[in-house]
């Protein structure tokens, strides 16, 4: 198999095997989960892009999957950039934080804000929206992606781990 070389893989695909080195220089252990390693990149986990991006570096043996997760390979990081700091994990919620619109703000507020599980139809409700529509399925998929909320028996709810208030906070406007 031929050596693939920076410019090769494009600006995108290289964000991830930074950001992968990026993850371990915090000491987190590795595999990763793919939304971890897609915000870290400052992708949407969820994006048709990501997701072709994983696969090329996989077919280049670059990375791999180990338990649905993903896995640095040494020629990966090889290619990777040093980052000019060390993972925080300010900085990665940062980028999390970056990706979220008004309806995934207002859900997780709810949530947040509930300390019990809602009702699907009563958190869109909540939103302003039908439980039905693209906006509010979007929202929920992304939250979930990135494991904000989890979802049990048509319910959701916030998850605690590792997740700072400031994530839901509203950005003051201009």
């Amino acid at each position: 198999m031929a050596f693939a070389t920076r410019s090769q893989l494009g600006q995108p695909t290289c964000r991830i095997l930074d950001a992968m080195v990026w993850l371990e220089s915090g000491r987190i252990p590795m595999p990763w989960p793919r939304s971890l390693v897609a915000y870290a990149s400052d992708h949407l986990p969820l994006a048709g892009g990501f997701k072709a991006y994983v696969a090329n570096l996989k077919g280049l043996a670059l990375i791999c999957y180990r338990h649905g997760a993903l896995v640095l390979e040494h020629e990966g990081r090889q290619l990777a950039e040093e980052p000019a700091e060390a993972f925080d994990l300010g900085s990665y919620w940062a980028r999390v934080d970056g990706k979220l619109g008004p309806v995934e703000r207002d859900v997780g507020e709810i949530l947040r804000g509930s300390g019990f599980p809602v009702a699907r139809f009563a958190l869109a409700r909540r939103v302003g929206l039908d439980q039905r529509q693209l906006a509010f399925r979007n929202a929920t998929s992304k939250l979930l992606a990135v494991e904000l909320i989890d979802v049990q028996a048509d319910h959701y709810f916030a998850t605690l781990a590792l997740r700072p208030r400031s994530v839901f906070e509203r950005r003051s406007e201009p």
